[in-house]
C-alpha cells in the first residue's frame, strides 16, 4: 500500500509549477527524476501517472491546446537505484551533499524505506554510500 511517508500530490504540485514555468518560457520539456522501481507504493512515481499528466498538458494548457507539445521526460523512471547512482558517479554528483532519510537526518537513520533503498542501491552499485564514511 502507499507507506506513511507519502505527501499528497506531491508531484502533482512540483510538476504543476514546472508546467506554468515551462508554458511560460516556451520550454518543449519538463524533466522530474521520478523512478518508479522500488518505489514503495508511491502513486506518483509510477509511468502511468506521468501518461495522464501528459494528457492535463494536452488538454490543460494553452501550450496544448495550440498543439505545441510540452513533454514529461522521466529519464530515471525504468533505472534502478544502483544504476542512477553509477550514473550519478558519472555526472559528478556530489552525493555527499544529498540526503534521502524521511526521518530528516543529516545522516541515514537505517531504518525508513528511503534509507533502505538508498543503501541496497549503494551497494549493488559497488559503491560506498558518503554519508556513512
Amino acid at each position: 500500500g502507499v507507506p506513511v511517508t507519502y505527501v499528497p500530490a506531491r508531484n502533482i504540485i512540483f510538476l504543476s509549477f514546472a508546467l506554468s514555468f515551462a508554458e511560460a518560457i516556451k520550454a518543449r520539456a519538463i524533466f522530474i527524476g521520478a523512478h518508479a522501481q522500488d518505489y514503495s507504493g508511491y502513486p506518483d512515481c509510477r509511468p502511468e501517472f506521468y501518461r495522464a499528466f501528459a494528457k492535463v498538458i494536452a488538454t490543460g494548457t494553452k501550450a496544448g491546446v495550440d498543439k505545441k507539445k510540452i513533454e514529461i521526460k522521466t529519464p530515471l523512471i525504468h533505472k534502478t537505484k544502483a544504476e542512477i547512482i553509477k550514473l550519478g558517479i558519472k555526472l559528478g554528483v556530489p552525493f555527499e551533499l544529498t540526503r534521502s532519510c524521511y526521518n530528516g537526518r543529516n545522516l541515514p537513520c537505517g531504518k525508513c524505506d528511503s534509507c533502505y533503498f538508498r543503501a541496497k542501491g549503494f551497494k549493488q552499485a559497488g559503491i560506498e554510500d558518503p554519508l556513512n564514511r
